[in-house]
């Protein structure tokens, strides 16, 4: 449907639509530190390295890293001129002194771009020709650190065969359309129109427009503009070029690089398939890349968040329970039921926010993970963990300590590799505060991004979605309003007429200010358990 003959940098469609200004989690130097010392790699300490970003756009991303983390040096290459000086001014505004951005074409990187611990390069490299991904790769090669990590996204095959269907019909629906806005609002509408049009019987093809419009799902959050954003860049992009794992990782090979693992562990192996199936992979495979490969087949992988490295690198692969112990661990899992009954006869359930759920009867596992999900989202040191743990038991008879301590970090490394919203691991010390404060403070960056309309990204370098009132009132949680001082502002606003209650809720509270007042404690809590606050 459209074709592209010699590479010319698309500035026209780029600048047009400038990629939405978001943090993608786990390109985070904290989390890819972590990828590489499970793995047995030395990664420089996060806190202290040199970070790269291809492809930073308005620096939605690489922004907030440089704010989390003012020791370490941080640079955005982007070929889009407008963008690039978009985040600059940002960075300005922010005060940020540890952090450049570059307009630069990948084909122009010179050996001048110096040497990175960590590179990241989110949505390139389907979205460029052969040519340029070629020389993505050889940027990673030419200046990545002897131990550092490159992070790269891409869209995948088998997933992507069906996906292309949806790409086909939109961009035939769309074919005489030139404004971006209404060439994503009628990729959408054809969606809808083939989900409710498909004639009965062809329930197969069918499903694939609803499992796409299922996938769009997740992307309203971000608001309509955002979500047609990343429509736009991904699925009906000018190239959008699938590979299968194979292919990449061989491309990758043939620069000096090899197959670390994914961003997010629990995405390596799929939990759901039996242990015998896993067997049967390894017997079929001749080395990682064709586990790896079996592995998209079987669960129709459609994209990968992969972690390359240099192919010097030793890896090692047989990750033991007593290697995560130097890291820190996160929770906010649910237990159930709520009274957890931490005796060894009692099974426990710890539920994560995406539905993953870890179960065991193990009394410090089961004290560990209900000591988590009391404190977060603070990241705990193992030796601290365990001391809060035993603090919940009561040890009855001889214990192994050591024993004890390898079943919790058996059960943290298990749960950790079914998903992470079970448990993180994290190489950093929590750099928010949950106390609130009589004069509490918001993150600076989150009170920009929230007055130029963006999403907030918090100090864990999450996305948080916040609603209307919760904006406004984390704009003037600065550290110079008391709590009362935003009671009031709350009372002037509604008084004002900015926003509205029912007359039950005010009766049922006794009144507008216990009412308010009751509303400020919820946010607070919000704001403190969303890592938005700071010292």
């Amino acid at each position: 449907f459209r074709e592209i003959m010699d590479y010319q940098p698309l500035d026209h469609e780029y600048d047009a639509v400038p990629y939405a200004f978001l943090t993608h989690r786990r390109t985070h130097p904290n989390y890819l530190a972590v990828m590489g010392s499970i793995l047995g790699m030395s990664p420089a300490a996060p806190e202290n390295s040199r970070v790269l970003e291809v492809g930073c756009a308005m620096g939605g991303n690489i922004i907030p890293m440089a704010y989390s983390l003012p020791e370490s040096e941080f640079l955005g290459i982007d070929y889009s001129n407008k963008q690039v000086q978009f985040g600059r001014d940002a960075i300005h505004s922010l005060g940020l002194e540890n952090i450049k951005m570059e307009c630069l074409d990948i084909v122009e990187a010179s050996p001048a771009l110096g040497t990175y611990d960590y590179i990241i390069a989110h949505g390139i490299y389907s979205w460029v020709p052969p040519q340029v991904r070629d020389s993505l790769m050889a940027l990673f090669n030419k200046h990545l650190a002897p131990q550092g990590i490159a992070y790269i996204s891409y869209n995948t095959y088998p997933g992507w065969h069906m996906m292309e269907i949806v790409r086909a019909t939109m961009l035939f629906a769309t074919r005489d359309l030139t404004d971006p806005k209404e060439i994503g609002k009628s990729s959408q509408d054809i969606v809808e129109f083939m989900i409710a049009s498909i004639p009965a019987g062809l329930t197969a093809y069918k499903s694939v427009f609803e499992t796409y419009k299922n996938s769009m799902v997740s992307k309203q959050n971000l608001g309509e503009d955002e979500a047609i954003r990343l429509m736009l860049h991904d699925e009906i992009a000018t190239v959008n070029d699938p590979v299968y794992f194979r292919d990449f990782a061989a491309q990758a090979g043939r620069h000096g690089l090899q197959y670390l693992t994914e961003s997010n562990f629990a995405k390596v192996i799929n939990p759901r398939l039996s242990p015998e199936t896993l067997t049967d992979l390894e017997n079929m495979s001749n080395n990682i890349v064709d586990f790896e490969q079996y592995l998209d087949l079987l669960n129709n992988r459609s994209f990968r968040r992969t972690l390359l490295v240099h192919e010097s690198i030793d890896i090692n692969r047989q990750v033991q329970p007593e290697q995560v112990t130097k890291f820190r661990f996160m929770s906010r899992v649910k237990p159930e039921p709520e009274d957890v009954d931490l005796s060894p006869e009692v099974k426990v359930s710890f539920e994560g926010s995406d539905g993953a759920v870890f179960t065991t009867n193990h009394p410090l596992s089961k004290a560990a993970l209900l000591f988590l999900s009391e404190v977060q989202p603070k990241a705990v040191p193992f030796d601290e963990l365990i001391e809060r743990a035993f603090e919940k038991i009561d040890a009855v008879g001889d214990i192994n300590l050591k024993t004890e301590k390898l079943s919790v970090a058996a059960s943290l490394l298990q749960a950790y590799s079914y998903s992470s919203s079970l448990v993180d691991f994290e190489m950093l010390p929590s750099k928010f505060v949950t106390e609130i404060s009589k004069y509490p403070q918001s993150s600076r960056l989150a009170r920009w991004q929230l007055s130029m309309g963006f999403q907030a990204t918090n100090l864990r370098h999450e996305r948080v979605e916040i609603d209307p009132i919760a904006s406004r009132l984390l704009t003037n949680i600065d550290g110079t309003n008391s709590y009362d001082d935003l009671l009031q502002m709350m009372m002037d606003r509604y008084n004002q007429g900015l926003f509205k209650l029912q007359e039950d809720q005010l009766v049922e509270a006794g009144g507008l200010e216990p009412f308010l007042r009751k509303e400020l404690n919820t946010y607070l809590l919000f704001f403190s358990r969303t890592a938005l606050l700071e010292a």
